[in-house]
Order: structure tokens, then C-alpha cells, then sequence
């Protein structure tokens, strides 16, 4: 029985396409766009931690920015400023959206599970941004009968996909293990991820009832089979404008910006 271990992250740049998965395996290199993800995350993180939407304002989000802000990656100055200014319009919007149906009841959650598929053995591993419990039912005994999300925070250039076509991404079906598998006594659990944009905030919610479960688990399946057998041919499609490899990809890169289904230290192991 083979075994893999793998991120939802891992999983979304080999479905993104093989040969960019396997180019930044092992690569220490930041980008800025890593820089820019990772100071926007902990400012949410610090921001939530000393009390959020009920204790803080917009200012103290922003100050947190600036507290965590990281300079690696940036081809200059003119650049670094440029995202910065990026990240404080999404952390605006982020503020301005509000604090949205649940209750936070985690942050920064590092989860593993394993899974069975067809054959093969995968742990997974991972990190929730948040874990948000959502107005339900409540059962006889605590988490029976609620509902639960985990969030991911994007912050990203890309076109927010459609919530039906990100219930197809082997990532965030990941996401959706892990939590079912640490979160058993929930009667539901469900994903969100919300597109951090200087605009504002897009808000995609996926369920997984049992049809759309199976069918992202077949998904799931193939792309860890794709690893298995060491099958990394390039794919185009909408990351390769901002590729580490594309120079030297036989591909080429693609100019156009549209998304389809691409992209599309943890905890005790738990089988899911």
C-alpha cells in the first residue's frame, strides 16, 4: 500500500499543474506573495486572539499589519509598498464585512487525519485559519447536533471560483476531512473561504452532502494516484502568469486570468 503525506497546499499546486508542485518542493525561497499571505494571516490571528470584532477595531487590525509585516520577496521598494497598501485594503474590507454568521471557537488549528483511498494510504496534515460554530440546533451533549465551519483565509489575485466548483478541489475537500475527523459530533461541517480582496470580501460556503462528498473524494483520488505514479507533466492554466518556473516550462504561460476547477507542527492523527 503506498503512502503519501500531503497539505491541502500541495494538493492545489499539483492539481494547479505537476510540474509546479514538483518545482517548489523543498524551495525555501518567499515570495511576495507568501510574504504578503503570511503578514495578513497573523494580523487576523493577533487581531482575533486579543478579542476581534467585539473588543478591536479596524485601526488595531491595521497596526497589526504592521507589526508583522515581513520584506522578503519584493523586487524593490515601489513593490513592497505596492502590497502593502494591498494588504491593508483587504484587512479594511475584512473589518467592513463583519463578523459573518458563527462564533469563532479556534484559530490557527493544525490538524492531521489519514485517509483510504482506493488502495492507498494518505496523511493528511493541515491548518485551519478559523473554526467557527454556526447557529444551529444544539444536541444533549456538547457539539451534537451543531453545525460547524472551518475558514480559510485567500488572499489572492484570482477570480473567486464558484462555491460548486471549489467543492471539487482535492484542497478543500482536505479541509473538510480534517475537520469531520477532529470535529466527529457535529451533525454538519462545511468550509469557508473567504477571498480577501481590496473591493471586499467574497464569501464561498461549501456543503458536503454524501453525492457531493463522493464525487470529491474520486477527485481526491485521482490526484493522489497522479502522485503515486509520478505523473508531472505541466498543465496551463490561471497561475502560470505568476509561475516560479515558467521560463524554463515547455508550456509556456498563460496570460489569461480565469479559474476552473484548478486551485482551485499538527495535532494527533485521527482516521477519517
Amino acid at each position: 500500500m503506498a503512502e503519501l503525506q500531503l497539505s491541502p497546499s500541495q494538493l492545489a499546486a499539483y492539481q494547479d499543474c505537476p510540474r509546479r508542485y514538483l518545482a517548489t518542493q523543498g524551495q525555501r525561497e518567499t515570495t511576495a506573495a507568501m510574504s504578503l499571505g503570511a503578514a495578513v494571516h497573523e494580523a487576523l490571528f493577533h487581531w482575533h486572539q486579543r478579542g476581534g470584532f467585539g473588543m478591536l477595531g479596524q485601526e488595531a487590525l491595521l497596526a497589526l499589519l504592521a507589526d508583522h509585516w515581513r520584506r522578503e520577496g519584493y523586487a524593490d521598494r515601489s513593490a513592497e509598498a505596492a502590497s502593502y497598501h494591498r494588504g491593508q485594503a483587504s484587512l479594511r474590507a475584512y473589518y467592513a464585512a463583519g463578523p459573518g454568521p458563527g462564533v469563532p471557537i479556534a484559530h490557527e488549528a493544525y490538524r492531521r487525519c489519514t485517509v483510504q483511498l482506493h488502495g492507498h494510504r494518505l496523511q493528511l496534515r493541515g491548518r485551519f485559519d478559523r473554526v467557527d460554530l454556526l447557529p444551529g440546533i444544539a444536541g444533549p451533549s456538547p457539539g451534537a447536533g451543531g453545525r460547524i465551519a472551518v475558514v480559510d483565509y485567500k488572499v489572492s489575485r484570482i477570480e473567486p471560483p464558484l462555491a460548486r466548483q471549489l467543492a471539487l478541489s482535492p484542497a478543500i475537500f482536505a479541509y473538510y476531512l480534517l475537520a469531520r475527523a477532529h470535529y466527529p459530533h457535529y451533525a454538519e461541517v462545511r468550509v469557508t473561504v473567504l477571498y480577501l480582496r481590496p473591493e471586499g470580501v467574497v464569501r464561498r460556503e461549501i456543503a458536503y452532502p454524501p453525492a457531493v462528498a463522493a464525487r470529491a473524494r474520486e477527485w481526491l483520488a485521482d490526484v493522489v494516484g497522479g502522485l503515486i505514479e509520478g505523473e508531472m507533466q505541466p498543465r496551463s492554466g490561471a497561475f502560470c502568469v505568476r509561475c516560479r518556473v515558467q521560463d524554463s516550462c515547455p508550456t509556456g504561460h498563460c496570460p489569461t486570468l480565469t479559474l476552473g476547477l484548478e486551485g482551485g507542527s499538527y495535532g494527533p492523527t485521527k482516521v477519517c
